[in-house]
């Protein structure tokens, strides 16, 4: 059955099969392959939630597989990833940042232990739907980005350009909690105070349950906060959905093309050869201090 028309991904207005741009927003009609996945994302409540939660896990599931396959237990690998495991992936240590900056990127989706990413995906999860609600989807993949690697940046300069290792989504759920207080304060809705309060406590308890980078948070924070004013200050905020879209897939490629980057570094390579050597002579030590068995 031949369709007439179709509709604008952005606005949902309905446009001709011939228009290039939308005749309401004027923006520029994708073709359906990539429209679908549009109208999908704007019409789920927390479907951006669901796609940053997916990658965050994915990630992480990879990490466990690659840390068993490096001769690593299964206790140790949920409770402490292995440093060449970590740098593998992207965290961010040692000064690798400064010549791997995608290294800014990818730490954003790389965690540390099962409590860490446990922690995380719960809050992510609480805040994703409100977040989503209060600025849309495409908003809210936009400033995951932006936030977790302005948090990130944040922790470099507190830190010093050979900083501890460090990563995990953190610092961008602390940006999604200023995009969201910001929106509120700025809609002068008094549910901003509630969202403040949480964001305190979730700072106090991460801090002092899982010794979390403060400076991320707080500059992920800052970014959030700036991000939410902008988008409140927007008159006409469907003319940069198309703008948001590109962004988003140019983050989804540049943060494929990150990870990939990490994978080739001879950080982690380095650091697998040592953890390998340290493991060898454990054992090494092991069976010399071996009781011998008893004869009798």
């Amino acid at each position: 059955m031949a369709r007439y028309g179709r509709t604008c991904p952005f606005c949902r207005a309905y446009n001709a099969n011939d228009d290039a741009r939308c005749s309401r927003c004027d923006a520029w009609l994708p073709p359906e392959t990539l429209a679908a996945p549009l109208r999908w994302l704007r019409t789920r409540d927390n479907a951006s939630t669901l796609v940053l939660g997916g990658v965050n896990i994915a990630v992480y599931a990879l990490m466990l597989a690659d840390a068993l396959g490096a001769g690593g237990g299964l206790a140790q690998a949920m409770w402490n990833i292995p440093a060449s495991t970590m740098m593998r992936f992207g965290a961010m240590g040692w000064g690798a940042e400064q010549r791997e900056v995608g290294r800014y990127l990818t730490a954003c989706f790389v965690h540390l232990s099962l409590m860490h990413i446990g922690f995380n995906m719960l809050a992510l999860a609480d805040l994703g739907r409100l977040a989503e609600q209060k600025v849309g989807s495409l908003r809210l993949i936009a400033s995951y980005l932006v936030t977790g690697v302005g948090g990130f940046v944040a922790s470099r300069l507190w830190y010093g350009p050979i900083g501890p290792p460090t990563a995990g989504a953190s610092g961008a759920i602390f940006g999604l909690y200023g995009v969201v207080i910001a929106s509120l304060a700025m809609k002068r809705d008094k549910e901003w105070k509630g969202v403040l309060f949480r964001v305190v406590l979730t700072s106090f308890v991460w801090y002092f349950v899982l010794h979390t980078n403060q400076a991320a948070h707080l500059g992920g924070l800052a970014v959030g906060l700036a991000i939410g004013a902008s988008f409140e200050l927007e008159r006409r905020p469907w003319r940069r959905d198309a703008a948001l879209a590109v962004f988003a897939l140019l983050g989804a490629v540049a943060t494929i093309g990150a990870f990939a980057w990490a994978q080739a570094s001879p950080v982690w390579r380095r650091l697998r050869e040592l953890e390998e050597a340290r493991r060898a002579r454990d054992n090494t030590v092991r069976t010399i201090v071996r009781p011998a068995p008893d004869d009798r």
